[in-house]
């Protein structure tokens, strides 16, 4: 969230959904995993991206 060149990219819309969304609902696709884990640091900051998740 904090890039210098893009702030809040994975937040940015791409077609009507969160870039972060459509991440996350491509990686569950996969018949291999079991499950998800999105990992961020502890900075306030990147708490919407736990909260999309």
């Amino acid at each position: 969230m904090g890039s210098a060149r893009f702030p809040g990219k994975m937040l940015a819309s791409l077609g009507g959904r969160a870039l972060l969304e459509w991440v996350l609902h491509r990686v569950t696709q996969a018949a291999s995993l079991d499950e998800t884990i999105l990992a961020t640091s502890t900075h306030t900051r990147d708490d919407p991206l736990a909260k999309l998740s």
